[in-house]
């Protein structure tokens, strides 16, 4: 939904206590996301390019994903249900934090002030990194993460080793990265 003012946003949610998703796109002028309903499972924000900070997150939240938020610096600690995080073309992210929850699926494109990631969590499955200039190498991955996507990372030097379950590996546009590790014999698709 589109918001006019912070003011405009903080009312919506004012007179919606029982939301469950929340989806906040094209507000121009919106600095701030006020304090969210603490039934809400799952927020989008999209092209919102004058929000600097988000709020606590709701313990219930599962899905969070931010798209093109240029000036937006960091994200608040993630709630303990977060399964799904997207953010995509957020200029101004130095660092994710730390990724204590179920995640299995983790999407990070388009942010070239991204410096690393964090620790990954042993539920993850997908890790997709792409356009991420800073970026010189990934962490440990975990022994569940099945498929993974590395494209336009002209810093990246390295890859982590790979887990026995590993499937699925696309690298692209990584200019420095001149070896992979090993290839498990699961690997069913390398591009």
């Amino acid at each position: 939904m589109y918001f006019p003012s912070n003011e405009a946003l903080a009312l919506y949610v004012g007179e919606n206590p029982h939301l469950s998703c929340l989806i906040v796109e094209h507000c121009q002028a919106l600095t701030l996301i006020p304090k969210l309903p603490s039934h809400l499972g799952s927020l989008h924000i999209f092209d919102c390019p004058g929000l600097v900070s988000l709020p606590e997150l709701p313990g219930t939240l599962v899905i969070l994903q931010v798209v093109k938020c240029p000036r937006l610096t960091s994200l608040p600690q993630l709630p303990k249900k977060v399964s799904i995080l997207q953010v995509y073309d957020c200029q101004g992210l130095a660092s994710l934090p730390a990724l204590a929850c179920p995640l299995t699926k983790l999407e990070v494109d388009s942010c070239p002030g991204l410096v690393g990631l964090p620790d990954l969590p042993g539920t993850l499955r997908f890790l997709l990194v792409s356009n991420c200039g800073l970026l010189t190498g990934l962490p440990e991955l975990p022994a569940h993460v099945a498929s993974m996507v590395v494209t336009a990372c002209i810093a990246l030097t390295g890859l982590p080793g790979f887990p026995d379950a590993f499937d699925s590996l696309r690298v692209d546009n990584c200019p420095v990265l001149v070896r992979l590790p090993p290839l498990p014999a699961t690997m069913t698709f390398l591009l």
